[in-house]
């Protein structure tokens, strides 16, 4: 009686989430949603539950970040900023590339770690509040990150981001798509580490409002770390609900 007042206390929860979104794809203030402090993003997180830490110990970057990174092309001299710079391998691959990395997280224990790894410009502070002036970056990336921010947030941080781009600049954002979320609103993934629950938001119509031209690719979505069920339920559940992870490449079209 219990497991089945809480699943269906679950169900109700998603379709009062739903109910408040509205049509320009964001929530409106009547729904909130519990960002992840600053604390959260210890060294002992970063390094031993973070996904990719196991290749970072190695010196390698993860498969998914690697992935993001085929998804913008970094050209000689680009000045990139990745917000949420966790480790730092992101900025280190950057270099690699002939690209300008600046690091931003707002946990000073990310800070460090990617100074560093990277040894380039890392700053601390809020994605709500970026420390730069009009137009000085040729990418920006958003990696795993908008799924940490209260769902108003979101449209904010796009909207900053936009200030910050010069024309034709382009914003990289990596998210678990609908199907994930939904798994997530239900508690269905992780017994442990990370459980930051992925936002119902679709990114795509508020990245078209604030006028950037979208392009979407997909992959197959699985979470690390200690799953709840077997494998093999959770192929089933990701191939009926289209579980996905989405990379949004937006453009500042003017």
């Amino acid at each position: 009686m219990t497991l089945g007042r809480a699943v269906l206390g679950k169900f109700r929860d998603f379709f009062l989430y739903l109910r408040y979104l509205n049509p320009n794809g964001y929530a409106f203030t009547a729904v909130r949603r519990e960002e992840a402090p600053p604390d959260k993003f210890s060294t002992s997180y970063l390094l031993s539950d973070l996904e990719g830490f196991k290749e970072f110990q190695q010196g390698k970057m993860s498969p998914r970040l690697a992935k993001s990174l085929d998804c913008v092309k970094i050209d000689q001299g680009d000045r990139v900023l990745d917000i949420g710079c966790g480790r730092g391998e992101v900025l280190q691959a950057i270099k690699h590339c002939g690209g300008v990395p600046i690091g931003l997280d707002f946990s000073l224990d990310a800070v460090k770690i990617s100074k560093r790894t990277s040894r380039e410009e890392v700053v601390r502070a809020d994605a709500l509040n970026l420390p730069f002036t009009k137009e000085v970056f040729d990418k920006v990336l958003l990696l795993e990150v908008i799924y940490y921010l209260d769902n108003e947030n979101i449209f904010r941080v796009f909207s900053e981001i936009r200030f910050l781009l010069k024309k034709r600049g382009k914003l990289l954002i990596t998210t678990p798509s609908f199907g994930a979320a939904f798994l997530f609103q239900l508690g269905l993934f992780l017994r442990s580490g990370h459980k930051q629950r992925p936002s119902l938001i679709n990114p795509r119509m508020m990245l078209r409002k604030l006028g950037y031209a979208t392009k979407l690719k997909t992959e197959t979505y699985m979470p690390t770390g200690q799953m709840r069920f077997k494998r093999q339920l959770y192929k089933i559940l990701f191939d009926l609900l289209s579980v996905k992870r989405c990379y949004f490449v937006a453009s500042k079209e003017y």
